[in-house]
């Protein structure tokens, strides 16, 4: 702790050892005093849990895939091929770069 807090209020200084546990060094006494940190609580006793049961075969269940559903991820008629999307892309940038130029007057 800084050395210019030495004359601090005693309510103050009380709150401050609380807080940091541990004291100011007292200028009249010639050993330093400790004080150890007392435990807020008591150390929680473990918790026994019970281990889950292994499923049997009566009490468990499986499910099964209908053949009906789709795995395939890719699905035949729906959105544009990537090349389209491209190409699509290329001409909006082109147009839109000839509007620019024709705000700035380079045509």
């Amino acid at each position: 702790m800084n050395p210019s807090l030495q004359n601090v209020d005693p309510n103050l200084k009380e709150t401050y050892d609380k807080v940091m546990a541990t004291q100011l060094p007292q200028q009249s006494s010639s050993q330093p005093k400790i004080i150890e940190p007392t435990p807020s609580a008591p150390p929680a006793e473990p918790k026994t849990t019970e281990q889950p049961k292994p499923a049997t075969a009566q009490t468990s269940q499986v499910f099964v895939a209908s053949p009906t559903t789709q795995t395939s991820s890719k699905k035949a008629g729906k959105g544009l091929p990537p090349v389209a999307l491209g190409a699509a892309a290329l001409v909006f940038f082109a147009i839109y770069a000839v509007v620019w130029l024709k705000v700035f007057g380079v045509f």
